[in-house]
């Protein structure tokens, strides 16, 4: 099963070991956030910037519920 982050950027489910919602590294810019994905296999996170913070917030509370409806345990 494949989960759309953001528009033409497509995970794999089943390889999704973690994910994390972070400020951007501009700790003072409020209007970006970064969703961190961890895959099995990937020696680096993935990472989804956004352009604000509802955008991200919304991608992660997706994946959060889509991972969750397909039985996993996180």
């Amino acid at each position: 099963m494949f989960f759309e982050v953001k528009p033409c950027q497509i995970i794999k489910l089943d390889d999704v070991i973690g994910f994390v919602m972070y400020p951007s590294e501009n700790y003072g810019n409020s209007n970006g956030r970064t969703l961190y994905v961890y895959m099995r296999g990937v020696h680096d996170t993935l990472r989804f910037t956004f352009e604000d913070e509802r955008d991200c917030k919304f991608a992660y509370h997706r994946l959060k519920k889509t991972l969750r409806d397909a039985g996993n345990k996180m």
